[in-house]
């Protein structure tokens, strides 16, 4: 019987020895895993400031405006020429535009306006369409440089926008259609 007894205590020995190498082993994989966990977050939170950062410095790039400037004066300066023109469009009175009244012909006639001289009144439709060319041709340049600097989806929304705008330049003087209220002839 002291021999059973032994032989059971051996056994217990042997299987203590099996259990404490197999638990070495599960923490030695566990320790592993946890270990590669943390890489992979790390890595992940690295690639992400990463990604944040140049987004930053794309922003900051896009919207550097006295650095455009410097980089391309000429575009700079076609672009006050449009944004000139826009606003005198858009600031001018709706009256101004209007004709005065329609000649026996059935075409609008304008008042004469003390601000036009003879150049105007000679050359005002060539004029007009000359400023149509330039400012048209000043907003596709700064349209496409502004959409370059930004790109994506608000790079392709600005290419829309220009489209729109200038297509609207599009129209040759003389031929522009008036919004407001024209004499009804009967």
């Amino acid at each position: 019987m002291e021999d059973r007894v032994e032989m059971i205590k051996h056994q217990m020995q042997e299987k203590r020895a099996e259990l404490s190498e197999k638990l070495q082993t599960l923490e030695r994989e566990v320790t592993d895993e946890i270990a590669s966990v943390q890489e992979t977050v790390t890595g992940s939170v690295e690639s992400v400031k990463e990604n944040v950062q140049e987004t930053i410095s794309s922003i900051q790039h896009a919207f550097n405006v006295s650095r455009h400037v410097r980089e391309h004066p000429w575009l700079a300066v076609g672009g006050g020429v449009v944004a000139g023109y826009l606003a005198h469009e858009l600031l001018v009175r709706e009256d101004d535009r209007l004709p005065a009244a329609m000649a026996s012909d059935g075409t609008p006639q304008t008042a004469p306006s003390a601000a036009r001289g003879w150049l105007s009144e000679t050359f005002g439709d060539e004029i007009d369409n000359v400023k149509r060319l330039a400012a048209r041709t000043a907003l596709v340049l700064l349209g496409g440089a502004v959409k370059d600097a930004v790109g994506g989806e608000v790079g392709a929304s600005i290419g829309q926008f220009v489209d729109r705008l200038t297509s609207k330049l599009d129209e040759p003087a003389g031929s522009q259609h008036y919004s407001g209220s024209r004499p009804c002839t009967q």
